[in-house]
């Protein structure tokens, strides 16, 4: 690993890299976001009411959906319900808390009332850490810098809590937000369909920055992995997945699965390709159609900054599956996102030549944002 990480350490900054830099939740939808060029993916389906996201200090994503607040696994893109909270009241809008809490910005209008909640990941205790006044429109949103909450309300724009005191300050600002969020230097954001904005939490003022055109209801920054491309076979697509921690430390398992080949073989060795850009490589555009290697219609989509390994494969039948597990070192935080691929290497029986000689399978690429 220490020789994987050298290399990437020379190749980052001959890099280029695509700028999916956050992830999000919409009506019914797991997104990601590029909040320069206002670009928005749909990475897999979720539950119909997901509003507000956010990643607790152990890395863990957090929404609200159907009366319950629910754990995201943001590489394999799925939603465990894990707490009842706030089943009755309406939520606008998630932030975290410390030591591993989240707090969600709850909305009663029955009684013209917002209160801020916070939760404990590990138990599902909830209490109370402020109320605001917020009459029949409510405030939507919520995003924490430092020690402080952020609500958006409609006629007074940005609005500060102190979650300790209660204490909360209009500041200002003027656009229709549903999500806030912070990056780890402390600027605040802000979106909607209408936009992505930066915010300065002193005045107010707003830094339009892109137009997303999509609806999205919590956001937060990096800390996810989405699929890029399609995987090719000689019997079907090969495709990779990723689940695991992204967090220092965390372990992460790329699988591939595909069709069993249809014809005769014998070894059968899988390879994952680790690199830095998922649009050029030495000066040629990526994908890159393998075409030249006697593979047309598979595509390599990332550069090849190092391999990991050889897998072996599991499973049988009409499908066959490799997994290669690896630990994410403390050195991969100077870099914003890998991508990883994985090969497959067939010896294939050639009737013409009677011998065995090499094929391959290429899967799908997956980016991983730190």
């Amino acid at each position: 690993m220490k020789a994987l990480i050298h290399v990437l350490a020379i190749s980052v900054l001959a890099s280029s890299l695509p700028c999916q830099d956050m992830y999000g939740v919409g009506p019914g939808r797991l997104l990601v976001l590029d909040s320069r060029t206002g670009d928005v993916q749909e990475v897999a389906s979720g539950l119909p009411t997901m509003i507000g996201l956010a990643r607790a200090t152990d890395g863990r994503m957090w929404t609200h959906a159907l009366g319950h607040l629910c754990l995201v696994d943001a590489i394999a893109h799925r939603i465990t319900p894990m707490f009842r909270v706030a089943e009755s009241a309406i939520v606008r809008g998630a932030a975290p808390g410390p030591a591993n809490s989240v707090y969600l910005n709850v909305w009663a209008p029955w009684n013209a009332t917002c209160a801020i909640l916070q939760v404990d990941t590990t138990s599902g205790s909830v209490a109370i850490v402020a109320r605001v006044e917020c009459g029949l429109a409510g405030v939507r949103a919520l995003g924490a810098v430092g020690d402080q909450l952020y609500v958006w309300s409609d006629s007074d724009g940005l609005i500060e809590i102190d979650p300790l005191t209660g204490e909360q300050t209009t500041v200002g600002g003027n656009a229709y937000i549903t999500w806030l969020t912070a990056d780890d230097a402390g600027e605040l954001y802000g979106g909607s369909q209408d936009g992505t904005w930066r915010i300065d939490r002193a005045t107010g003022a707003m830094t339009l920055l892109s137009n997303p055109q999509a609806s999205v209801l919590g956001a937060t920054f990096g800390g996810f992995g989405y699929p890029i491309g399609q995987g090719c076979g000689h019997s079907g697509p090969l495709e990779l997945t990723v689940e695991g921690s992204l967090e220092a430390g965390g372990v992460l398992f790329a699988r591939s699965e595909g069709a069993q080949p249809s014809f005769p073989y014998r070894d059968v060795r899988t390879v994952m390709i680790i690199g830095l850009s998922a649009t050029d490589y030495m000066g040629v555009p990526l994908p890159l159609d393998l075409g030249f290697l006697g593979r047309p219609g598979c595509s390599l989509y990332t550069n090849v900054v190092a391999t990991s390994g050889v897998a072996s494969l599991s499973g049988g039948g009409r499908s066959q599956a490799s997994t290669v597990a690896f630990t994410i070192p403390e050195q991969l935080g100077m870099f914003e996102r890998v991508f990883i691929q994985h090969v497959r290497l067939i010896s294939a029986y050639d009737s013409q030549s009677r011998d065995y000689e090499w094929t391959s399978e290429w899967s799908n690429a997956v980016g991983l944002v730190f």
